[in-house]
């Protein structure tokens, strides 16, 4: 019989997981004209983000399968030896994470979509009109920041070599692997932090062309990611 606190730590893993699929769900249709230029390209389809809702959902699954199956999970776990058990029960660093998306991440991309309404499309395209208001008084970018947040915080929950990944590795490769996780981390975000500048420099061209003055005013008067800081 389950208890309480890992009842507790499954919903919270679910909710989490539901956010996080909404962050991923276009909130309007690919407009009929896109922008000339989108650096993200296939990323920012509407497929891609049909892969990105399967993937973490099946990570979410097998995440819940195996704390349902603690301790005796062999069945579908062969190299159970390579899990991390904290990363399947409350621990610090579960709970930074869940903080990270339900409170942070989350929030930041929705106040995006309803601000925004119907000019918020995951490809690029020409807005009607310019929104200054809201969230969008404070940071130029907020639904990026709040979408870095929750996609590298499931990355650092799920993809690790001691997380669901590690049923599928051989022990003799997980000690190899041991160590190199924070390396592969930074890369992948770094090409991501340089992709997104890429999309941001592609979004303001389109804000310059259309808005001009108005958007070179509230462009110097509210900063990009992080209200008062970057």
């Amino acid at each position: 019989m389950l208890s309480l606190q890992t009842l507790a730590f499954v919903l919270v893993l679910l909710l989490s997981t539901y956010l996080t699929v909404l962050c991923s769900t276009p909130p309007n249709p690919t407009p009929a004209r896109v922008w000339k230029k989108d650096a993200l390209g296939y990323y920012a389809s509407s497929s891609a983000a049909n892969i990105r809702r399967i993937l973490i959902t099946g990570f979410t699954i097998f995440h819940v399968a195996l704390i349902l199956a603690l301790p005796g999970a062999e069945a579908i776990c062969p190299h159970l030896a390579n899990l991390n058990a904290l990363l399947f029960k409350w621990s610090t660093y579960t709970l930074t994470c869940f903080l990270l998306i339900i409170c942070i991440g989350a929030p930041l991309r929705f106040m995006s979509f309803q601000r925004l309404g119907k000019n918020f499309t995951f490809n690029l395209a020409q807005p009607d009109r310019l929104t200054t208001t809201g969230i969008y008084r404070y940071v130029q970018h907020p639904s990026y920041t709040g979408q870095v947040v929750v996609l590298g915080t499931n990355s650092v929950l799920f993809l690790r070599w001691d997380g669901v990944l590690a049923c599928w590795i051989p022990e003799t490769v997980s000690a190899t692997l041991n160590g190199w996780g924070y390396m592969a981390f930074s890369l992948a975000f770094l090409l991501m932090a340089w992709k997104l500048a890429q999309r941001v420099k592609d979004e303001e061209t389109i804000l310059r062309e259309t808005f001009g003055h108005e958007w070179e005013k509230w462009h110097h008067s509210a900063k990009r990611f992080i209200p008062g800081v970057f």
